[in-house]
């Protein structure tokens, strides 16, 4: 069995959650740095 696309296709939808996780820290750490609104939620 080929699963070199399942391979590929995976390491895509790793990327866009991670990327999704560094855009979240960066909102996180930004609302912090604003000091107005804490992180609630984690």
């Amino acid at each position: 069995m080929d699963n070199k696309e399942d391979t590929s296709f995976h390491r895509v939808l790793v990327t866009k959650e991670i990327r999704k996780g560094v855009n979240a820290v960066k909102l996180m750490l930004g609302i912090m740095e604003d000091g107005e609104i804490t992180i609630s939620t984690l």
